[in-house]
């Protein structure tokens, strides 16, 4: 996802900095509409290629998670988990997961200014609005992919407290 994020951005800064250029050096004459279509189309393309890949990113890790979950909240129906020489790895495994869910924060946030910004491109060219719907979408699929782990981490950590002795689990931050 990086380097597809990567490639977006080079695209973009390319494409804008054609397009200064090309104004330069048409500066009475004004923009070419022809040319600033061209280099929408680039953008656009590059979105859709990033759209693509989120959209089979968000498939596969919401599989991941799903079998994660059902697989966290059967070890805490697990008999030895319930044996008190096993609850010290819980409460590492359930810091983990909370430390985990305060890391996608600021990644919401960065996903947050991300679609704000594309959003701004929308009615410059067809293609690329219709790229910039595209990967909309799968921004707000991934956005209610990272709360539903938030959701997750938090049923996990009520239903552990059931099974942690309650002077135990103060020692653990939440």
């Amino acid at each position: 996802m990086t380097n597809d994020i990567e490639d977006i951005t080079k695209v973009a800064y390319d494409a804008t900095k054609q397009i200064q250029m090309e104004y330069k050096g048409n500066y009475y004459k004004g923009y070419n509409p022809v040319f600033i279509r061209e280099q929408a189309k680039k953008i656009a393309t590059s979105l859709n290629k990033f759209s693509t890949n989120l959209k089979k990113y968000n498939h596969e890790n919401i599989d991941i998670w799903n079998k994660i979950e059902k697989d966290s909240f059967g070890l805490l129906e697990n008999k030895f988990t319930l044996q008190e020489e096993n609850q010290e790895n819980l409460k590492v495994f359930l810091d983990s997961l909370n430390d985990l869910k305060q890391q996608f924060y600021p990644v919401s946030d960065s996903v947050m200014a991300f679609k704000t910004e594309i959003e701004n491109l929308k009615g410059m060219e067809q293609t690329l609005t219709q790229a910039v719907k595209f990967c909309c979408t799968y921004l707000t699929e991934f956005l209610n992919f990272l709360v539903q782990i938030e959701y997750s981490v938090d049923r996990l950590i009520d239903k552990s407290k059931l099974i942690i002795k309650p002077e135990e689990w103060m020692e653990v931050e939440v």
